[in-house]
Formats: structure tokens, sequence, C-alpha cells
């Protein structure tokens, strides 16, 4: 199991909430786990946002300088190096989900190169950049060529909110698996509302995780 892993994916795919849940996931079966927001994009819902959970949680979370404040450039702390540093530690980073957050994470590529670590592209086939097979590998190119880093998996967190239901899911899944197979990259897992889990098929929910909504804006899970 790699120490490090990394959740990219546009905005709207429910890349945020999918690594947060993920990080609570890996805390009850390790005691030291980290979660770190190198997305300097997206403005609306981040880590931080669930910072208080996570820390009671005993979660450390890293954020951007001047994350959730006025100030319209947020910076990366010098503390993600203990990401690196504190090898007793499980770390989750959430990372920009285009170009630019591409090359955030392209600074730390030497770093990387000497962790065993996942790279998980987290994809919601109802968000109009990655609605097909085409769309989603064309995006996953650019991802790669900017950060110099290679997918390892990826994540089916197609949703369409509180409304999303069942036969979304299932559709987002037969896009990935097309994906999967054309690219050589597993599907790992499925970021799935908690309510839905019973209702799908015993192969998918092996695979899945809940997450939890924590705005109830359309396209932002």
């Amino acid at each position: 199991m790699a120490r490090i892993t990394l959740f990219s994916g546009h905005y709207g795919s429910g890349k945020t909430t999918g690594a947060v849940a993920y990080a609570k996931k890996i805390k009850n079966e390790n005691n030291k786990v980290m979660i770190v927001d190198i997305d300097l994009v997206n403005p609306y819902f981040r880590t931080k946002d669930a910072e208080a959970e996570l820390e009671r949680l005993g979660i450390k979370v890293i954020s951007p300088t001047y994350a959730n404040t006025n100030v319209e450039a947020p910076s990366i702390p010098p503390e993600i190096m203990a990401a690196f540093s504190q090898k007793d530690h499980e770390v989750v980073f959430d990372v920009g989900g285009d170009d630019d957050g591409g090359v955030v994470l392209g600074r730390f590529f030497g770093e990387f190169s000497q962790e065993n670590y996942e790279f998980l592209l987290v994809i919601n086939t109802k968000r109009p950049l990655t609605f097909d097979k085409k769309s989603i590998i064309i995006y996953k190119e650019a991802i790669e060529a900017a950060s110099r880093l290679k997918f390892t998996g990826l994540v089916n967190a197609t949703n369409i909110s509180t409304e999303t239901v069942v036969a979304d899911i299932l559709e987002g899944e037969k896009i990935i698996n097309e994906v999967s197979l054309e690219t050589g990259i597993p599907k790992k897992y499925n970021f799935v509302l908690p309510e839905l889990m019973e209702k799908l098929p015993e192969d998918i929910k092996r695979v899945s995780i809940p997450v939890e909504l924590f705005n109830k804006k359309a396209w932002e899970l």
C-alpha cells in the first residue's frame, strides 16, 4: 500500500470530498494521517472547510496560506515538506485538477520520485470536460504532462450532487472502464453518497467509499 495518495480531478468532480473521505478511512487503519491541500485553483469547497472535523479525528491538515480568506493568491505552505519527511504518516494530497494544478504538483517531482505513491484521477462523467472516454484521456494526459507524474488509478465519482441516482454511477462506471481498457490504468474506487451504497451491485460496492456533502450546490460533490 502506498504511503502517499494523491487525488486530482476537475472542478466539481468530487475530488476534495473524496480526499477527505479517504483520509478518514485510512485514519481507521493508521494512527498518523495528514491531508495536504495544494489545490490553488478551486476557491469553493476545499480541505480547510473540513479542518475542524479532521483535526478532531486526529488528522493533521496542511492547507495553502490564506486559504478561505479574501486574499486571491494563496501560496504553498512550507509545512508541505512534512509529507515527505514524516515517514510514519500516511499522506493524502488534494491536488488542483488542471494544467496549473499539475504545474504546482510538478514542483515536488523530485520528492515524489523517491516515494511509493498512488496518483488517482477522480472522474465525474456528468461534467462537460470529462463526459466520455476521449475527453477523459485528453484531460488525463494534460495533467500528466504538467506534473510529470503518471496516474496509477481511476476513481468513479460520477454525480449530480443530491440528485444522483444509481443509474448515474453505473453510467460513469461504464465510461471509466472504457478509459481503463484504453490506458491500462486500473479503476480503484468509487466515491458514493451513503444513501446509495446499499443500492449498488456488490462488485461496485466493495470498492466504494462513502462521501459526505459539505455543501449542497449542484455539481459540487
